[in-house]
């Protein structure tokens, strides 16, 4: 989309440099005027991408950008440019449904699962408790991947009902959004594993996500020397080891079995009680988990001859996370003094990582 609008602005840009030293012929001075534009409301700007690309021209001429655009218009705006098969049946559409709607739009044309993608777990709009819990997870992911924001003051107001301005700004938004993620996925035909993982916090326990994905192209056979299928190792700032999965544990010793086909994972889960090895609770402090697969590549199972494998390089099996413990009051609350640090630490994160846009570190 990006690039057909850019071909027509370079051909009016081209057609202006020819044209106007044409008119001037003849005289010894002459001057090519800029192009300047000067948009009357905020989704103006919105509103040309989509005429350029979609000729909507008529569907939003007389259109006031600010009154509500009715569930009509928006089946007809979103069939005409992200999704011919669009279906809305309720009578209105809020800012939270609509940004619910869009993100799945998002998501399947990404061909990701939109319940299963990793969000930042931190509050995003003052009014966030305002938001349906039907779509607080969508209105998140729409935040990280730049499809929808707020109205400024950090409010997303979520029950007043979408303007024909914000629509227009959603669609444009959403098939940037579509874009920019297309281009930053790994292709499969990299030809490597990739360790991926994040994890949540609760007042008495830490869990941990984590997957192995496949970059190939073709089918791979994975071994594990026992039942144990990973490891993770938690250690403090000061280095030290207060957390391994596998301590106290029995596996069975036996050679298991994986297959893994393209573009899919093995996924994993493990939860620590947040004590350390003498059985203290950990309430604060800044701790590392490190991740590691065991596996190694296979051709299968062989039932006489020795089973050769070939190592897979390690950092393709190992996945590091850093993540804070803080410390809570008797109501299982964060103390002001540690939710003043937090809020401090996040948002310089935050901002630091959006400025890059780099969404897997903002999702961890």
């Amino acid at each position: 989309m990006k690039n057909k609008i850019l071909n027509k602005i370079l051909v009016v840009l081209l057609l202006t440099i020819l044209v106007i030293p044409g008119v001037a012929y003849g005289e010894e001075d002459y001057t090519i005027m800029p192009i300047s534009i000067e948009y009357t409301h905020w989704a103006d700007k919105y509103i040309d991408t989509l005429n350029l690309e979609y000729n909507t021209e008529e569907f939003f001429e007389n259109k006031d950008l600010d009154d509500e655009i009715s569930t009509e218009d928006l089946v007809f705006l979103i069939q005409n440019t992200l999704k011919d098969d669009f279906e809305y049946n309720q009578e209105e559409i809020t800012r939270e449904k609509a940004v619910y709607e869009f993100t799945k739009i998002w998501a399947q044309k990404t061909e990701q699962n939109l319940d299963e993608i990793a969000t930042i777990k931190m509050i995003i709009y003052a009014d966030t408790e305002k938001i349906d819990a039907e779509y607080n997870h969508a209105v998140t992911v729409a935040y990280m991947k730049g499809i929808a924001e707020g109205r400024g003051e950090r409010i997303f107001d979520p029950k007043a009902l979408l303007t024909y301005g914000e629509a227009a700004a959603l669609v444009v938004k959403t098939e940037e959004a579509v874009e920019e993620e297309m281009k930053n996925q790994n292709p499969i035909v990299e030809g490597k594993f990739e360790t991926r993982g994040y994890y949540e916090v609760t007042n008495d326990m830490v869990t941990f996500n984590f997957e192995l994905f496949s970059h190939y192209e073709e089918s791979k056979e994975l071994m594990f020397s026992s039942g144990q299928q990973f490891e993770i190792t938690v250690t403090n700032e000061n280095g030290e080891e207060v957390y391994k999965f596998s301590e106290g544990k029995a596996f069975t010793m036996a050679l298991m079995y994986e297959t893994l086909e393209p573009g899919e994972a093995i996924t994993w889960s493990d939860e620590w009680d947040r004590t350390d090895k003498e059985g203290n609770y950990l309430e604060s402090g800044k701790y590392k988990a490190k991740i590691e697969i065991l596996a190694a590549q296979s051709p299968g199972p062989v039932e006489e001859e020795k089973v050769e494998t070939e190592d897979i390089p390690k950092e393709q099996l190992i996945k590091t996370i850093e993540f804070t413990l803080y410390e809570l009051d008797e109501e299982g609350r964060i103390t002001s003094e540690s939710a003043e640090n937090i809020i401090e630490d996040k948002a310089t994160k935050v901002m630091e990582t959006l400025k890059v846009k780099n969404f897997e570190s903002l999702a961890d």
